[in-house]
């Protein structure tokens, strides 16, 4: 087995280099991903309301230790980032390297497209146990049957919005194991063959970038005083049916605000990436782009 390795490269790498040892390892660490500036404007934009939240799943069933064990009893976790966060909106969800790099992973067929899944803060308290080892791609199980050979149905970026390290919960990462020959379910928590995780340790505004189909786990927080907290993001397939849903989630006055790639993203588009004067085929009214029957105009 080769050695397992978690790749960096700076934000101004581009999307050939990072694409590549995305698909070679199945998750890679981007540099500088978010700026400071951005991160504390975030920060000011969402702290209210994660400051109301209770840790723990919010719809858990009492004694329901696997919900329990795999979201956390000690973490918190803000959905629907686009409803709390202009900068969320306006900033993250336009990275165009964040774009370059999600049409490299789903666009390999004319009609192809995506659109968002979640999106999160996570937070990671002091005393938490590490998250039981999974694949995202569970939540699709066909692509699971597939195997190695399917095509991306999703992925991830984790921005670190404070430090990532190994005692304070720093996401962990089998690399290499988006290639296994079966993805099967890791009920026991052990790896197949040798694989072992690697801690995916990060400075604030750095991101992992990570394939749906490689193990990982959000790490122990050992720690008695830091809070680990990221931004997830996750994409999958436009045929796909995301977790979250958008549509029935934001007022129309605040998706006026954002670009015809932004509403694409939360499902008030029927194509991302725009499909010239082709008919829509997903996701449509009559053949033609939802956002138009909504009366949201061409693009912008």
């Amino acid at each position: 087995m080769s050695e397992q390795i978690i790749e960096r490269f700076p934000v101004s790498a581009g999307p050939d280099a990072i694409f590549e040892s995305f698909k070679k390892n199945g998750v890679v660490v981007i540099e500088n991903f978010a700026k400071k500036d951005q991160l504390d404007r975030f920060t000011a934009e969402i702290d209210p309301a994660l400051q109301k939240l209770t840790a723990g799943y919010a719809s858990r069933i009492d004694g329901d230790e696997p919900v329990d064990e795999f979201f956390g009893k000690k973490t918190k976790r803000l959905g629907q980032l686009s409803t709390v966060s202009s900068v969320f909106r306006h900033e993250f969800l336009e990275h165009d390297l964040m774009h370059s790099l999600l049409e490299r992973n789903f666009i390999d067929y004319p009609l192809a497209g995506y659109w968002m899944n979640t999106s999160d803060v996570i937070e990671i308290g002091p005393g938490s146990k590490p998250q039981p080892i999974h694949r995202d791609l569970e939540l699709y199980h066909p692509f699971v049957i597939g195997g190695p050979a399917m095509p991306e149905a999703i992925c991830n970026f984790m921005v670190a919005l404070t430090p990532f390290t190994a005692e304070n919960g720093a996401t962990v990462f089998a690399p290499g194991t988006h290639l296994n020959e079966s993805f099967e379910r890791l009920e026991d928590g052990g790896l197949p063959g040798g694989d072992k995780t690697i801690s995916a340790v990060m400075n604030p505004g750095d991101c992992a970038f990570f394939s749906g189909k490689v193990i990982h786990g959000g790490g122990t927080n050992s720690t008695t005083d830091e809070f680990r907290r990221g931004l997830s993001m996750s994409f999958i397939r436009k045929i796909l049916s995301p977790e979250q849903a958008h549509p029935l989630s934001i007022s129309r006055e605040i998706v006026e605000t954002m670009s015809y790639r932004g509403q694409a993203m939360l499902g008030f588009r029927s194509n991302w990436p725009a499909i010239g004067d082709e008919p829509a085929i997903i996701w449509s009214y009559q053949g033609s782009d939802i956002g138009k029957k909504l009366g949201l105009g061409d693009k912008n």
